[in-house]
C-alpha cells in the first residue's frame, strides 16, 4: 500500500531572528459576537429528508445541520443586506452555446477583472461594531452508534475530528478517507476512539454573502464552532437541526482539526490567533494536507495571489470553469477530457460527481441543464483576496506560535507540485513553527512534515488511501497506539 514519508524540518534554515519588519498587513480578527435574528429574506433550508439510507460511514449516524456563521465578517461587503445586488446575479451562469469562444473569452477575462477590482480598497468593520447580515452554513454531524465501550473512567480516549475542505470540492470527499480510518480503529486495539467527525462548509452560498470573502472569516467559523456550538461533551444524542449558540464557551478536549488547501491555511490561522495572546489551543492537533501559504517575497506567490489590477492564476481557473452541461449524464465524460479530473481516485470522481453538481432549474422537470453546486463566481471570491496566503507565511516568519496544549501540527505536502512554493519552503514552514524545548515550556507542540507520494495538491481527491493512513498515523501519534508507518 502506497503511502508517505517523513521530511523534517531543516536545521540548516536559521528562524531565530525573524525579519525586522513584516511583509504583509496583518488583517484584523476580530471578536465573536452573537449574530442577529435571521433577516426577512430566505436564510438556509435544507432539502426534505430522503428516505432512509446507509450512513456514509459505517458504525456512525448522520445528520446535516444549520448554524450561524462567526459575527460580524471582516469586511463591509462580506454581506450583502436583502435589496442589493447579489454576487449569483452580478456573476451568472452562462450556457456556452449561447455565446461564440470569442464571446465566452471577453466575458471571462471581463469577469475575472470585474472581481479582482472588487476587493480594492475593502472596508474593514470595527472591533466591537455590529454590522452586516447574518450568514449561515451547512454542517454534517456523523456521531458513533456505540459509545458505550469508550465511556467511563479508564475507557478509551473520545476524539473529535473536524474537517475542512479545499475551494469548490465538496467536503463529502472526506468520507472516504474516514471509511478506511474508522474501519481500521474498529477491527484494531486503539487507546482511542472517534466517537464524533463534524464536516464544515464554507457559507458563500448563503444568500446574503456579498462581493469580499476573508479567510480569517473561515477561521473565525472554525473557532466560533468549536467555542460555542459544538456541544459541551461527546453525545449520541440527536441535536436539532439548528444549533443555537452557547454564550459560555465550551471546554473539551480529544478535538483534532484537519483542513485541506484554503481550510488548512484558515485552520492554522485559527490556531496562531489563539497563540497570540497565550490561550488554549482549539485542538489537541492540526493536520493541515497542502495549506496554501507562500513566501511573499516569492515568484510563486506574485503569481498566485490576485490584485486589483491583475488576477492571479486560480482567479481566471476558477472564474474561467465550465459552469454547463446539458445534463447529468453528460458530466462526467466531459471531466474526464480534463487531465486535471484524470487524476482523481475514481471514488472520490463518483463523490464530485454526487455532491458537485445540480440542476439549473429544478422546478422545470423539461429542463435537465446542470451547473455547479458550488458555483465558479464563489470560488473565485475566495481566491479574489488571496492576502491570508502571504499573511499566514509572515506570522510563521515573525514567530508567531498555536495556542497551549495542541500537541503536534502535521504538514503533509504532496510529492509532485502543491501550494507552498518549493520543497524548501515546506521545509522552512515546519521550522518556523517548531520551538526547543525550555524550563517554562518542556513540551513545545511537535511539528511534522509528511510527503504523500504520487500526489499533486488536491490529496484528497487524488490520494485517499495515503490520506487515510496518514489520518491515522498522525492520530495514533497524538494519543496512542501500535505506530503504523512501519507496518503499512
Amino acid at each position: 500500500m502506497a503511502r508517505g514519508f517523513y521530511l523534517p524540518p531543516d536545521p540548516s534554515i536559521d528562524s531565530t531572528a525573524p525579519p525586522i519588519q513584516r511583509l504583509v498587513p496583518r488583517v484584523p480578527f476580530l471578536s465573536l459576537l452573537p449574530p442577529p435574528p435571521p433577516s426577512i429574506s430566505a436564510q438556509l433550508s435544507l432539502p426534505p429528508s430522503p428516505p432512509s439510507l446507509p450512513s456514509p460511514i459505517p458504525g456512525y449516524r448522520h445528520k446535516t445541520h444549520i448554524l450561524p456563521c462567526a459575527y460580524p465578517r471582516t469586511y463591509h461587503h462580506s454581506t450583502c443586506p436583502p435589496a442589493s445586488q447579489k454576487p449569483r446575479y452580478i456573476w451568472k451562469v452562462v450556457d456556452p452555446s449561447t455565446e461564440s469562444r470569442e464571446e465566452r473569452s471577453k466575458r471571462l477575462k471581463s469577469e475575472c477583472f470585474d472581481l479582482a477590482r472588487r476587493q480594492d480598497g475593502l472596508e474593514l468593520v470595527k472591533e466591537g461594531e455590529r454590522i452586516g447580515e447574518r450568514m449561515e452554513q451547512v454542517v454534517e454531524r456523523f456521531v458513533k452508534e456505540e459509545m458505550g465501550e469508550c465511556r467511563g473512567v479508564g475507557g478509551k480516549k473520545e476524539v473529535t475530528l473536524i474537517f475542512g475542505n479545499a475551494n469548490g470540492l465538496p467536503v463529502e470527499d472526506w468520507e472516504f478517507p474516514l471509511r478506511t480510518v474508522t474501519s481500521l480503529i474498529a477491527s484494531g486495539s486503539f487507546p482511542f476512539e472517534v466517537v464524533e467527525i463534524w464536516f464544515l462548509n464554507t457559507p458563500l452560498v448563503d444568500p446574503n454573502h456579498g462581493t469580499a470573502y476573508s479567510w480569517s472569516d473561515h477561521a473565525r467559523d472554525l473557532t466560533s464552532f468549536i467555542l460555542h456550538y459544538l456541544p459541551v461533551a461527546p453525545t449520541s444524542s440527536d441535536l436539532p437541526q439548528m444549533l443555537f449558540r452557547r454564550d459560555e464557551p465550551a471546554q473539551r478536549d480529544g478535538i483534532v482539526n484537519v483542513g485541506h488547501s484554503f481550510s488548512g491555511t484558515a485552520f492554522l490561522l485559527a490556531e496562531l490567533e489563539k497563540g497570540r495572546d497565550g490561550g488554549e489551543a482549539l485542538g489537541e492537533g492540526l493536520l493541515l494536507l497542502d495549506p496554501m501559504i507562500l513566501d511573499p517575497r516569492s515568484e510563486y506567490a506574485q503569481k498566485n495571489v490576485s490584485t486589483p489590477q491583475k488576477p492571479s492564476t486560480v482567479v481566471m481557473g476558477s472564474v474561467g470553469r465550465a459552469d454547463v452541461w446539458p445534463s447529468f449524464s453528460a458530466v462526467k465524460p466531459a471531466l474526464l477530457r480534463s487531465p486535471f479530473f484524470q487524476r482523481f481516485d475514481p471514488t472520490q470522481l463518483d463523490s464530485y460527481l454526487r455532491h458537485g453538481f445540480c440542476l439549473i432549474n429544478p422546478s422545470d422537470p423539461s429542463d435537465e441543464r446542470v451547473t455547479l453546486t458550488f458555483p465558479r463566481w464563489a470560488e473565485g471570491l475566495i481566491f479574489g483576496r488571496g492576502d491570508t496566503i502571504k499573511e499566514t507565511w509572515d506570522r510563521l516568519e515573525f514567530g508567531e506560535k498555536v495556542g497551549k496544549g495542541c500537541k503536534e501540527v502535521r504538514f503533509v505536502f504532496p510529492e509532485l507540485f502543491g501550494m507552498t512554493g518549493t520543497s524548501s519552503d515546506s521545509r522552512r514552514l515546519a521550522h518556523f513553527l517548531s520551538s526547543p524545548p525550555t524550563p517554562t515550556n518542556p513540551t513545545p507542540t511537535r511539528v511534522s512534515n509528511v510527503i504523500v507520494e504520487r500526489a499533486a495538491h488536491l490529496i484528497v481527491q487524488e490520494r485517499p488511501d495515503a490520506v487515510a493512513e496518514v489520518l491515522l498515523e498522525f492520530l495514533v501519534d497524538l494519543f496512542g497506539g501500535e505506530p503504523l508507518l512501519a507496518k503499512l
